[in-house]
């Protein structure tokens, strides 16, 4: 089983956890990520003037990573489009957890996957670009980001739902509010790791053990669920309308 990797509460935790939810199965990819952007960050520090002769404490391990990787802007670029993709997993296992809260009949992916090509066509990613919407387009995703949907579920039902507390969703994943968002993940792990949706044959659980990357043992972090009454409206309507002939 893969194991997150947690030190204290500095950025150096949140660049770590941001790589691996990008590129879970390639921790060369991983390091580079946190390399560049831990030395981005150092730089951008309001204490250190643009022009003079004053240093940057960093180890010779992080600059032989950076040295041996590609720019800040190619990595930045292409973290944006994998997150496009982490989007799409998290919100899959989002609304088959958020079936399972509100006591849905048979939560399942392919129930997920409807629901999503229909919310799809009618909204967009951040930038105006529009979100892949076929269903071979979202399993292409949902298989790519597998072992990290529930980091990329408990994003996006923290920015959909705010359940946290916090003025701004993003604030979820720094400092000491860290260990709360990989609590929510935790709680949305353990349901997919024991759920066995109906129809499946073999009868196996939503999410692989073995496979999902989980804390650390030596790190103490406790799942944190919410409760939901219902789903929204629209997901009411659209399942209302859900043909098992088309999607099972």
């Amino acid at each position: 089983m893969p194991y997150l990797d947690i030190q204290g509460n500095g950025d150096w935790n949140t660049f770590r956890v941001f790589a691996t939810m990008l590129y879970p199965l390639d921790e060369q990819k991983q390091n580079q990520y946190v390399a560049s952007h831990m030395l981005k960050a150092k730089l951008n520090d309001p204490h250190i003037k643009p022009l003079g002769p004053q240093s940057v404490d960093v180890s010779v391990d992080l600059l032989r990573l950076v040295l041996n990787s590609p720019s800040f802007d190619q990595i930045k670029n292409e973290a944006k489009e994998l997150f496009r993709g982490g989007i799409i997993a998290g919100d899959i296992l989002s609304f088959v957890y958020l079936m399972h809260l509100t006591d849905t009949p048979e939560p399942s992916i392919r129930k997920a996957v409807y629901l999503l090509g229909h919310f799809y066509t009618e909204t967009v990613y951040g930038d105006g670009k529009p979100i892949p919407a076929s269903e071979p387009q979202v399993r292409k995703y949902w298989n790519a980001y597998l072992s990290v949907s529930h980091l990329w579920a408990a994003l996006r039902l923290v920015q959909g739902f705010g359940f946290t507390g916090l003025g701004n969703p993003i604030d979820i994943l720094w400092g000491e509010n860290l260990r709360k968002f990989i609590g929510i993940a935790e709680a949305i792990r353990l349901f997919g790791t024991s759920y066995i949706p109906k129809r499946v044959k073999p009868p196996v659980p939503l999410l692989p053990l073995k496979e999902m990357w989980q804390p650390p043992i030596d790190v103490e972090i406790k799942p944190i669920g919410f409760k939901l009454e219902e789903l929204p409206d629209w997901a009411i309507e659209k399942l209302h309308r859900y043909s098992k002939r088309q999607y099972e």
